[in-house]
């Protein structure tokens, strides 16, 4: 697809859902196009997390706009839609919880001072879903219940940018306290990193609860 995504076809229901979340169309559509095209959430965490490029700055301004006049108003036009996504998204949980409960995702933070390669990074954030998993099959009571909803969801599942492994224990240590289910990965040190470096955090808990703590992360 070009730069200006014209050969672009966004998902009508989806386009039509983040407009009238205060997305505008342009943004709307360049964040289904980076996503997928696949949902709502995802594209609307993107506006959140992401900066436009400079080329998409200029494909959502007037044509009659001079580009230096885009450059100027870049940055507050970009915390103003980082604002309308953060309320968006808070405004579709509220509308899940009013619908009848909440609903559930995995979070794996990833330990990014370790540049790992991206294979090893897939392994290990596969270690910390099983992890979850076995903890929530072992549990017969609540969480058993979240991981039967979590399933018949789709099981969501996000990877997020962390900053080092102090950053991780904090995040674990918080996600503990607020009773949300949260997993350390450590490695055994046979390839990329060093016996016992915390690879990965993952978390499981209601959306609300996890964005609380995750929901200024980047995605990976």
């Amino acid at each position: 697809m070009s730069a200006d995504y014209s050969t672009f076809m966004p998902n009508p229901e989806l386009l039509d859902s983040m407009m009238q979340m205060g997305i505008d169309t342009e943004t709307a559509k360049i964040a289904l196009y980076k996503t997928g095209n696949q949902s709502c959430d995802a594209a609307i965490a993107y506006v959140f997390d992401n900066p436009l490029s400079e080329q998409e700055q200029q494909h959502e301004a007037p044509e009659s706009e001079a580009p230096a006049q885009v450059g100027s108003k870049s940055s507050s036009s970009l915390e103003s839609k980082k604002k309308q996504a953060r309320q968006a998204l808070r405004e579709r949980e509220n509308d899940v919880e009013s619908a009848g409960g909440p609903h559930y995702k995995m979070v794996f933070v990833v330990n990014s001072q370790l540049e790992m390669g991206t294979g090893k990074i897939a392994a290990q954030v596969a270690h910390g879903a099983l992890a979850l998993y076995r903890a929530l099959n072992e549990d017969e009571t609540a969480n058993c219940e979240a991981l039967e909803d979590w399933e018949h969801e789709g099981e969501r599942c996000i990877v997020l940018r962390g900053l080092h492994e102090r950053h991780l224990q904090d995040l674990r240590s918080t996600a503990s306290s607020a009773g949300l289910l949260a997993h350390l990965v450590q490695d055994a040190g046979l390839t990329e990193v060093v016996s016992g470096a915390i690879t990965i955090l993952a978390i499981f808990g209601a959306e609300g609860q996890v964005n609380a703590i995750t929901g200024d992360l980047g995605l990976l």
